[in-house]
């Protein structure tokens, strides 16, 4: 998904902004633009976290209308503490108007309803303190809202829960000031101060929540260093990392973090690579081994040929994937959005439909407060928190053990996969290969000739295969000639030229004809050119010995497991007696894309695939989900939704269950909110709730989805074998 296609985000919390609060394009702002919130609590929040700034002391003491940081940090603070002070002391003075309800006498008023000369006094002294809350706590509120209120075309998309609010807090405090100039009763400004109170405290709660969830995944990720120590004329210099070019050769010492993607060319240490692949244990490391930015050096010194800097290290794609998956909302999010769209509109009908008919039966007061405990009661902000706070803390939880799932929407598929689908070679065996023999064909040919041939066309390809010719080569210390015009045969092999001659080298298959070897004990490699076959290597593969736990696993799960592989029938039957599962051979990669949409019409369900080759990238994207290990060429871990860094089979299983579980919470989640919604506004339109009431509920509510979403996708230990259960 293009990065231009994700929606623009809330400057505080980071997630993508609701449609209400999103700029019109067609609009033209009359003012600067302004930060971005996605609700009135960010806002709030967004100023609170700003440095002290000590210009424009007008501008600190304003209301926030312009949307950025107004002020230094502890002027908002002492705001809100003033209000909360402010709000308190208006409700203990206002139980002296209560006073006649607690004792058989009026002490507040006289018998013709009017108020005592010391009620009237304190009557004043109500309206001072209601009015200093209701200032320093509605302020911020009237400027977001009326903000909103200008920015939104049409207008109408500025009717939300907020504005009926602060109409209804402003129409109990006019009410209050009313009946005090009047010398009447009851007065409801300590109504006014808490609504104002408990809203902006729920808010508040709400969006440190999402800001806390949104960014813990990126704060797993250790920084490098800004500073490196490259070689520069045999000399160790200090420089800045980005000054660092692919080809330099820096040092690393005990201790240190690793400041660059490369290979180690001298030295040995361990290094702790926890941060990005979920591994516990330090990985020893020696020449030709590769290290990544941001693992940490243990104890030796390491020099590291540099292979990848800035955006293309594999901690920076991380963390570019992480901040696209933070913004793409699964469909089950777009579900309630689309409710939560209809539900505040009926719900304001609801209210105004509340308040009519109180005032049509001549009690417009009583129609005022249960309108407001209907808003109070039904504030969606639990239903918005519902998916975001569970998905995001299951790919934080994901990312701990090393698996970097690309969105919301494909944690969703995950939890409804039936059937994952396994490629062969480096998938379910070791991503190495030895040649164990290498056969000569062709009259007058050697063997080591052969091999300097077949290795160097092989350089241009990642393949396991590719890698035991290479190494094998490099073992018997053969010298590569130069080859040119190198080109991939999906399915095949690779074909290039070496002196101006073509040669191909791949399976046995690439020969066009029924070969001994599809029943080989072992898979092989042919060289061969226009005239004929020149040499035969029989290679060697282990299976990975996570393997057998991983398909025990998924059959626990209630998931089956299937091999589709591009190798002989031969060993790759072979192998799916020792794994017990089926397998198709002899598949090219358009056989595969075949056999996954057959398996996703037998099964009715979602197909997962696991891959690591060039031949899996179009099955990889094909899939519901496709799991790219970290093994994996990168145009496999570009078509794949999700990269397994651990480089673990057994992370395939975990994750499906870390995402059945986000599935249940969120389920459970939105089950809560409806219910609560829709009990909490029946009592409320009932007059059964009072608006302080209400506006706590809330507040709990809230509090209460973020505690059950802090726990989505914590299925565990690492190692934990998944329990049973079909996908929710």
């Amino acid at each position: 998904m293009p990065t231009d296609a994700l929606p623009p985000t809330c400057a505080h919390c980071g997630l993508p902004l609701p449609p209400s609060r999103r700029a019109d394009p067609s609009h033209r702002p009359t003012q600067p633009p302004t930060q971005p919130f996605c609700c009135y609590g960010c806002r709030i929040a967004y100023l609170l976290s700003q440095p002290t700034r000590e210009d424009s002391p007008a501008e600190n003491l304003s209301g926030g209308g312009g949307g950025g940081p107004v002020g230094p940090a502890n002027t908002l603070l002492l705001r809100l503490g003033l209000g909360l002070f402010l709000a308190l002391n208006t409700m203990a003075f206002s139980f002296l108007f209560y006073s006649q309800e607690l004792y058989p006498f009026p002490v507040s008023t006289d018998p013709s309803g009017q108020m005592t000369a010391i009620t009237g006094l304190f009557s004043y002294l109500l309206l001072l303190l209601g009015t200093a809350a209701v200032l320093a706590l509605g302020a911020p509120l009237a400027a977001d809202t009326l903000e909103r209120v200008r920015a939104c075309r049409p207008r109408w998309r500025a009717v939300d829960a907020n504005l009926l609010i602060l109409i209804g807090v402003l129409a109990a405090y006019a009410l209050s000031a009313t009946r005090t100039f009047r010398g009447e009763s009851p007065l409801y400004y300590d109504t006014a101060a808490m609504i104002l109170v408990l809203t902006t405290l729920g808010q508040y709660l709400d969006s440190t929540a999402r800001r806390r969830v949104s960014r813990s995944a990126l704060e797993l990720l250790e920084q490098p260093p800004a500073r490196a120590w490259v070689y520069r004329d045999g000399q160790a210099i200090e420089v800045d990392t980005n000054s660092l070019a692919v080809g330099d050769e820096v040092r690393v010492r005990p201790g240190e973090t690793v400041p660059v993607d490369g290979h180690v060319i001298q030295g040995r240490s361990h290094a702790d690579e926890s941060t990005l692949t979920g591994e516990s244990r330090p990985r020893e490391v020696g020449p030709g081994d590769a290290v990544l930015a941001g693992s940490i050096n243990y104890d030796g010194s390491l020099r590291i040929v540099v292979r990848s800097i800035g955006q293309d290290r594999v901690i920076a794609r991380l963390h570019q994937l992480l901040e696209e998956a933070r913004l793409r909302q699964p469909p089950i999010q777009r579900l309630a959005d689309r409710v939560a769209a209809v539900f505040v509109p009926a719900v304001v009908l609801l209210a105004l439909a509340v308040w009519g008919y109180h005032s049509l039966h001549h009690q417009p007061t009583r129609g005022l407060f249960d309108a407001l405990s209907v808003l109070l009661i039904s504030c969606p902000c639990a239903l918005g928190l519902s998916t975001p706070l569970a998905v995001w803390n299951t790919l934080a939880r994901a990312q701990r053990l090393g698996v970097v799932i690309d969105s919301g929407a494909t944690l969703e598929r995950a939890a409804a996969v039936k059937t994952v689908l396994f490629d062969k070679t480096g998938t379910l065996t070791t991503a190495r290969m030895t040649v164990t023999e290498a056969e000569v064909v062709q009259h007058g040919l050697s063997a080591d000739h052969a091999l300097a041939i077949a290795a160097a066309i092989e350089s241009g390809t990642l393949h396991p295969a590719a890698r035991a010719i290479e190494d094998h080569a490099a073992q018997r210390h053969v010298a590569l000639p130069a080859a040119a015009d190198i080109q991939m045969l999906p399915g095949l092999g690779v074909e290039g030229s070496v002196a101006g001659r073509k040669y191909r080298v791949g399976s046995p298959r690439m020969l066009g004809k029924p070969s001994r070897d599809a029943e080989a004990p072992q898979p092989c490699v042919y060289l061969t050119s226009d005239q004929g076959v020149m040499a035969r290597f029989i290679l060697s593969e282990e299976l990975r010995p996570e393997a057998p736990d991983t398909i025990a696993q998924l059959r626990a799960m209630g998931i089956g497991a299937r091999v589709l592989t591009g190798d002989q029938p031969g060993p790759a039957a072979r192998l799916g007696q020792s794994l017990g599962v089926p397998v198709d051979a002899k598949l090219l990669p358009a056989d595969k894309l075949t056999r996954l949409e057959q398996t996703r019409a037998e099964t009715r369900g979602a197909v997962a695939m696991v891959g690591d080759g060039i031949n899996d990238g179009p099955v990889l994207a094909a899939a519901d989900v496709g799991f790219a290990l970290a093994s994996a060429t990168d145009l496999a871990q570009r078509a794949g939704h999700v990269r397994v860094l651990a480089d673990r089979l057994d992370r395939v299983p975990l994750t499906l269950k870390m995402a059945r579980h986000a599935m249940r919470r969120i389920r459970l989640n939105l089950l809560w909110s409806f219910g609560y919604n829709t009990i909490g506004i029946s009592l409320a339109a009932m007059g059964y709730l009072s608006p302080v009431f209400s506006a706590s509920a809330m507040v709990v509510s809230s509090l209460l989805i973020a505690t059950t979403s802090a726990g989505a996708g914590d299925v565990g230990p690492a190692n934990a074998v998944p329990d049973g259960g079909s996908a929710p």
